[in-house]
């Protein structure tokens, strides 16, 4: 995405979903960065969920099903939070 990044995109996103108040779309990080800063950054953002390259089509499809397939149909999609220490 020129001028943007995925975080900067994501942030973006969830104003637009409060403005509007529209229900939050799930949103999962990939990235090949696996510091606990990305992390950070991630849950600073509004991501749902991450996942880290090089992909585990088995966690893919997990974090997938999750989301479109939810326990609990209607009630709003967990953001991420931080790790604790």
């Amino acid at each position: 995405m020129p001028n943007k990044d995925g975080y900067q995109t994501c942030k973006e996103i969830r104003l637009w979903e409060k403005a509007n108040k529209y229900a939050g779309t799930p949103i999962v990080a990939l990235s090949a960065n696996v510091l606990d800063d990305v992390w950070l950054r991630c849950v600073e953002a509004g991501f749902n969920s991450y996942m880290s390259k090089p992909v585990d089509f088995r966690e893919l499809a997990s974090i997938m099903t999750k989301y479109l397939e939810p326990e609990e149909p209607g009630k709003p999609h967990k953001l991420m939070k931080a790790r604790k220490e």
